[in-house]
Parts: C-alpha cells; structure tokens; sequence
C-alpha cells in the first residue's frame, strides 16, 4: 500500500474524530478572536449595555457556531474527497474539477478560514450591487 492510499485510509477511517476536535477548536478559538470585544463596539445599544452577559453569551455562541460549523464543512469536503478518490488513487486517473473544488473548500476549512471565505465571498455581490446601484442613480 503506497503513501497515499494509507493516507486516504486513515482519513476516511478517522475523519469523523478529527473532524469533531478541530470543530470545536476552532469554534473556541473564534469566541476569543471575534467575541469578546463587542460592548467596546460603537454604537452599542442601551439593551447591550443593560445585558452584557447575555450579549457575551450569544456573541460567543454566534462565533462558536459559525466558526465550528465552518471547519466541519471543510472536513465534510476532505471526507468527500477522500471518498471519491479512493478508487482511483494508482495512477490519480479520471481527476476532475469537482475534486479540485472539494480540495480547495477542504483546505480552506481545515485551517478555519472557510466561514471569514464565506463571507469575503458574499460582499463581492454586496460590492456588485452598490455598483449597479450608483451606475443607476
């Protein structure tokens, strides 16, 4: 057995282990990057202000889930992928767009920039539309 096949071996044999721990590490390193700063914010209502426990907690839990949930999805695509190649890893025929798409969110999720990736991507259409909008005015 080559390399690369013990390699795919031991993804799609334990993905699901290093996919829970690396979920929730990196949930919890978003609480401390992203979601303990928001009462400095500007602008901060007087509700916020009155309950800063609760403001913490769901801050906290936005940036647990959407950061959690960003890096299960990337190894979902690492799963997928091992999943697709397997058959055809001896000579690595047959390799399409598909797989290279499924690597990219795989390795963008891993490292646990697939939800900051997420959002970069939708403020290009934020980005498109105020375009047309001035153009239009």
């Amino acid at each position: 057995m080559s390399s690369a096949a013990a390699l795919v071996e031991v993804i799609i044999g334990g993905w699901l282990y290093f996919a829970i721990t690396m979920s929730l590490f990196w949930g919890v390193r978003g609480i401390f990057f992203f979601g303990l700063d928001t009462l400095e914010a500007p602008g901060v209502s007087e509700f916020r202000e009155r309950h800063p426990r609760w403001e913490r907690f769901f801050q906290s839990s936005y940036q647990f889930l959407f950061n959690g949930v960003g890096s299960f999805a990337g190894w979902l695509c690492l799963y997928a992928l091992a999943v697709r190649i397997r058959p055809r890893l001896s000579g690595l025929t047959g390799v399409g767009w598909g797989d290279v798409v499924l690597f990219v969110f795989a390795l963008v999720g891993l490292t646990g920039h697939l939800p900051q990736a997420a959002v970069g991507f939708l403020r290009i259409f934020e980005k498109i539309g105020e375009k047309v909008a001035s153009k239009l005015t």
